[in-house]
């Protein structure tokens, strides 16, 4: 008698364990997760490359460098800009060479979202995002439903990603870039 319960027990820790892993991280402003958040956006925008068949896009370290430094720029200048007035690091291509990056194809994506804040969309829909997952979504579905940024986001050349973040925790904005590349 003791060991079916036992046995019903141990498969109930586990169910809840499973579960309890599967449910998406609520966003922490003060102990921001920024490395989840820019790794769920280049999951996302993998998983539609291997729907389209162009490969996946491997992180790259100094493409990371150069969307962070736009990221932090954009929160610094409250804006959403592929541009910055320092001459070093004033285009994409610039900020890739900054960083030592002297042979790749370049192309960004960058974003804004809010978090935590009711927001009406173009559709009209009011959005409030919670969680890591629903704000990654919400930056690849952007980018999919620009033609512009879909154009890099599908691009075959690009084989390398780097994926940046950054908040204004004042406004509960998050910038998003992507920079894409290629050796």
């Amino acid at each position: 008698m003791k060991r079916p319960v036992l046995i019903a027990s141990l498969l109930l820790v586990l169910v809840m364990s499973a579960i309890a892993q599967t449910e998406p991280e609520v966003i922490d402003e003060a102990n921001f997760n920024y490395s989840l958040l820019n790794k769920l956006i280049l999951e996302k925008i993998n998983a539609k490359r291997q729907k389209l068949r162009v490969g996946t896009l491997s992180p790259d370290s100094i493409l990371y460098l150069a969307a962070k430094n736009q990221a932090d720029y954009q929160v610094k200048e409250d804006k959403l800009t592929h541009f910055q007035k320092k001459k070093q690091t004033e285009d994409p291509v610039k900020r890739v060479k900054y960083y030592h990056g002297e042979h790749y194809a370049i192309a960004e994506n960058a974003a804004m979202e809010f978090w935590g804040v009711r927001v009406q969309e173009k559709d009209k829909k009011i959005h409030i995002y919670h969680t890591y997952e629903e704000v990654a979504e919400a930056f690849v579905e952007g980018w999919i439903h620009s033609p512009i940024h879909y154009t890099n986001l599908s691009a075959k050349i690009y084989d390398l990603s780097g994926v940046a973040t950054s908040i204004n925790l004042k406004e509960k904005k998050i910038y998003a870039v992507q920079v894409f590349g290629k050796k």
